[in-house]
């Protein structure tokens, strides 16, 4: 019985430790939204531009979704993968990033 709890030791570990990475990005991107919004809403309500708000909102909407892509890229260091595979994924997620931002772009303008 012990023997296989230790078996499973080194997954629950890699598990934890990626939900960790991928929980702290988000918790960051979270606090980096309010800083950055708040502080841009300040400086937008002195301006005469039209497009502020939806500036604002798409940063908003994309800083905590970047956040988790960047944690997921840091949960991918937990686990042993074959170099190949890490880099087809690390490849996937900068792919989500600029899709992530390309869709933030167009609903701007």
């Amino acid at each position: 019985m012990i023997d296989h709890l230790l078996a499973v030791t080194p997954w629950v570990h890699r598990i934890a430790w990626s939900l960790v990475a991928i929980l702290t990005a988000w918790l960051i991107g979270r606090f980096a939204t309010r800083t950055i919004c708040r502080k841009l809403s300040a400086i937008a309500s002195k301006t005469s531009w039209q497009w502020d708000e939806l500036v604002i909102d798409a940063l908003q909407q994309g800083i905590p979704a970047w956040s988790v892509i960047v944690g997921m890229s840091i949960a991918l260091e937990c686990w042993q993968l074959p170099e190949p595979l890490l880099h087809t994924l690390h490849r996937a997620l900068y792919v989500l990033v600029w899709l992530s931002t390309s869709g933030r772009s167009a609903n701007v303008l």
